[in-house]
């Protein structure tokens, strides 16, 4: 009647970005390092309540922290004599901190017709963590930006028949981003110039749909056919007025 899973998860790690950064503009050398925690616990049940009809439901709490150190040294024998260039001295030594926290669901409906055909219906949410722009080039572009979060309905199909010589997969499904992170390539930020800039930012949102076929035939043995069939359509459903100007 019922099936579940609990189940937690723990990571613990430190990151280090040794770089050589050669610009027209700017030489110098980046040390940096990022450690990070990630901790989590998660549940997942399966009820069956009658014959062939299955429902499903997972919930995932998830909290995160993670900091930058960014390091910058400069390059000898480069223009600024081997010392830090003058506009990455703000950010040396430097620490950028992020923090979040989030729920995430699934809930899942399916029925199975026949020992062969099984419909189901799937909706869940998920996320991209925020952070610290990695890629700092002046002192004002060392910003945070936010979670990139994800709703996601699908629906299909998985069917078996001819005496489970062939197999086709279905499924149609429409994905809702928001605040999706994009990089941008100019920072119109005041104090430092446009570029270089590498700074991600929560752009807007977007909406992606699409179905997905799978064939699979086994005729004879020794003897398969594999064939698949997949549609995409994505928009940008709106767009931040400091991306669009990047």
């Amino acid at each position: 009647l019922l099936n579940a899973t609990l189940g937690g998860y723990y990571l613990d790690q430190n990151r280090f970005n040794p770089t050589r950064i050669v610009l027209t503009t700017l030489n110098f050398l980046g040390n940096n390092s990022a450690p990070s925690k990630t901790k989590a616990v998660f549940l997942n049940a399966q009820l069956t309540p009658i014959e062939n009809l299955t429902f499903v439901g997972g919930v995932r709490y998830t909290d995160i922290k993670k900091s930058y150190t960014f390091g910058r040294d400069g390059i000898p024998g480069s223009a600024s004599g081997g010392k830090v260039p003058p506009s990455l001295a703000g950010i040396d030594g430097t620490v950028g901190t992020y923090a979040g926290k989030r729920w995430d669901w699934r809930g899942v409906i399916q029925y199975r017709f026949t020992d062969h055909l099984m419909v189901y219906g799937e909706y869940s949410t998920g996320f991209k963590a925020g952070g610290i722009n990695p890629r700092p080039f002046f002192a004002v572009q060392e910003l945070p930006f936010g979670p990139e979060t994800l709703t996601a309905w699908e629906g299909g199909l998985k069917s078996q028949f001819f005496d489970n010589k062939a197999r086709l997969n279905l499924s149609a499904f429409l994905n809702n981003y928001k605040d999706m992170l994009i990089t941008v390539a100019s920072c119109p930020l005041t104090g430092a110039p446009a570029a270089p800039c590498a700074l991600p930012l929560n752009a807007g949102n977007a909406r992606v749909k699409g179905f997905e076929a799978e064939l699979n035939l086994n005729p004879v043995e020794g003897f398969s056919v594999d064939a698949s069939l997949a549609y995409l359509n994505f928009k940008y459903t709106s767009i931040s007025a400091a991306a669009a100007n990047s």
